[in-house]
């Protein structure tokens, strides 16, 4: 039997860990150290490692793990107070972006509408990992500026995920016909929606006669597999049935002792692998005149499209200009979703894997420039 996928997936943990502790010590989020490990050990730099179709199944494991840990984090007691600003700054973050992320693909790289709209997409979600860190590492999280931040950024992945699952649905149907397909989306919805009620009942029960045992974040996980499959049977992605498996769990009284066995699974194995796998995909040295110029435009307009979204919808509501500019540039950040989205986008065809190179870099700047900028607006300010 062949065993060398053990010293693989020894040499991705080994690096993606260490190049995540690296990325730490520096106050950015691990996940960027773990897509420059990627990078390092495949062809764009010393081509150690290839992408093997166990990492492939892994790497898809992981990213359903992630959203399903994403989901389970996700409270919806914070939006009571503030859910309208919340609803009205995630619309505007998505929308701006998308509109601007179309235009400047389909004006630098040529793209059919598609195409665009698909690029687009990969600007819609914020990180939401490096602007907690940093909220958190100001103690600003739970100030009122901080507050908007968080409702808005989780609301925004909510609504992006959305949009995603219904962009897949249009891009993958067979009949071409998009009343069938948005029909089929809500179908889907309507079946999870009562699906995850019985469940979360059942569950309910099930946690308060076992308590707090290993059984429980094992068959929450297992619900999680069912939903992505079921997910990805009604032409929706299996992300997004991983994601709303985690809003279900979410309101369960071991939420958290799920969480942190989750967690462990996900740090330890797949999510490493995951964002490793994207980084071994990487060919920086494949990028003509016409995809850098495209890159640093790309980049400029991902950064500028979510802050601006943010700051004038903040300004709508009597925030003064500093603040304003902590909510915009609190949206900035991305990360695990917008390489979720591109994973997505080149498996099934939608866009070109040239854009691995702009998205890892515009992953890169965004993770760094936030922090700073947010320190320093955050400076001598209670809100």
């Amino acid at each position: 039997m062949e065993i060398n996928f053990l010293l693989d997936l020894a040499i991705i943990l080994f690096f993606a860990k260490s190049f995540g502790i690296i990325s730490e010590k520096f106050h950015v989020p691990q996940v960027i150290g773990a897509l420059i490990a990627g990078i390092f050990l495949g062809p764009s730099i010393t081509n150690i490692l290839s992408i093997s179709d166990l990492i492939k199944i892994l790497a898809e494991i992981g990213i359903i793990v992630l959203m399903f840990e994403a989901g389970l984090e996700t409270d919806f007691k914070k939006f009571e107070e503030n859910g309208k600003k919340y609803v009205n700054i995630a619309t505007v973050g998505v929308l701006i972006p998308l509109l601007f992320g179309g235009a400047v693909a389909h004006l630098f790289i040529n793209t059919n509408f598609a195409e665009s709209f698909f690029v687009g997409l990969l600007l819609t979600s914020t990180s939401v990992s490096v602007t907690v860190e940093t909220l958190n590492e100001l103690g600003r999280l739970k100030s009122k500026t901080g507050n908007l931040i968080l409702g808005s950024i989780v609301l925004d992945d909510i609504f992006g995920m959305l949009l995603l699952s219904l962009t897949l649905s249009v891009l993958s149907g067979n009949s071409g016909n998009l009343m069938f397909e948005i029909i089929k989306l809500i179908m889907f919805f309507v079946c999870a929606v009562i699906f995850g009620f019985a469940f979360h009942k059942g569950f309910q029960m099930f946690e308060e006669h076992e308590g707090r045992k290993k059984r429980i974040p094992v068959f929450a996980l297992v619900f999680c597999f069912v939903v992505a499959y079921l997910a990805d049977k009604f032409g929706v992605s299996d992300i997004v049935g991983a994601y709303m498996a985690g809003l279900v769990i979410a309101n369960t009284k071991q939420v958290k002792y799920i969480e942190s066995q989750v967690k462990v699974l996900s740090y330890l194995f797949f999510t490493p692998i995951f964002f490793a796998s994207i980084g071994l995909k990487t060919h920086l040295g494949n990028i003509d005149e016409k995809y850098f110029v495209f890159t640093i435009v790309f980049v400029l307009i991902a950064i500028i499209s979510k802050f601006i979204a943010g700051y004038i919808v903040a300004k709508k509501y009597s925030f003064k200009g500093k603040d304003a500019a902590k909510i915009g540039m609190g949206l900035v950040p991305r990360g695990e979703v917008a390489l979720i989205v591109l994973d997505k986008g080149i498996k099934l065809n939608y866009v070109s894997s040239m854009l691995f190179t702009p998205v890892i870099i515009l992953l890169i700047v965004s993770s760094l420039v936030t922090p700073i900028v947010l320190k320093n607006l955050y400076k001598k300010s209670n809100v």
